[in-house]
């Protein structure tokens, strides 16, 4: 199958309302460059599944991504796409909250992941096989679907919330992700980096 296909694919499964969460991770860990976004590809670097952060909950993914000399790692959790961003009264919904919360709380739960000499950031230079320097710390979080997003009053909270957390936190829904990579294949098919770092098939990376 070609990247278009499997973009058609993964976009057939937004749409069905019957799916869990575990439906979608399931195609991620099957299609890792897909848990990355299409401009952080750096050759050599994996995806990692469940990273350990010593809390109750991990991420659904992480990549290490360098950019200047510096590594930067992204956690990646994404929540089934039929759930509600908004409730009927037009307020953020308890289950977004907390999906915001939780990235939030994994950006601040070890220290020791900035930290080159830390058992955590060791694992990841050696699976990854970067250089032993700090390691900063992101996340994305992918949640709901657009299609909610329906109102100019909606649209202006969603706007600032997305806004409010840029700093930390990149907020998707589940077809503004799936739109990244299909502009990118719209703008520069078949030279643009998202098909030679398919190509080069990156794998998850299994972390101690």
């Amino acid at each position: 199958m070609t990247v278009r296909d499997r973009m058609a694919e993964f976009q057939t499964l937004i749409d069905d309302e019957a799916l869990a969460e575990s439906d979608f991770q399931a195609f991620m860990e099957r299609h890792p460059w897909l848990a990355r976004r299409p401009t952080d590809h750096s050759p050599g670097n994996g995806v990692i599944r469940q990273f350990e952060l010593e809390t109750r909950r991990k991420p659904d993914f992480a990549y290490l991504w360098e950019r200047s000399g510096r590594n930067t790692l992204v956690l990646v959790e994404i929540e089934r796409p039929s759930k509600r961003i908004f409730t009927q009264a037009d307020e953020f919904t308890a289950e977004f909250n907390q999906a915001v919360n939780q990235a939030q709380r994994w950006l601040d739960a070890h220290a020791e992941i900035i930290n080159p000499a830390g058992p955590l950031a060791m694992a990841a230079h050696r699976r990854l096989n970067i250089a032993n320097q700090p390691i900063g710390r992101s996340a994305i979080l992918i949640f709901g679907r657009r299609s909610e997003i329906n109102t100019p009053q909606r649209q202006a909270d969603w706007s600032r919330r997305r806004e409010e957390l840029s700093a930390r936190v990149d907020l998707y829904t589940f077809d503004s992700w799936c739109e990244r990579f299909t502009a990118m294949l719209d703008t520069a098919e078949p030279q643009c980096q998202l098909y030679r770092y398919v190509q080069q098939d990156l794998q998850i990376v299994p972390l101690p």
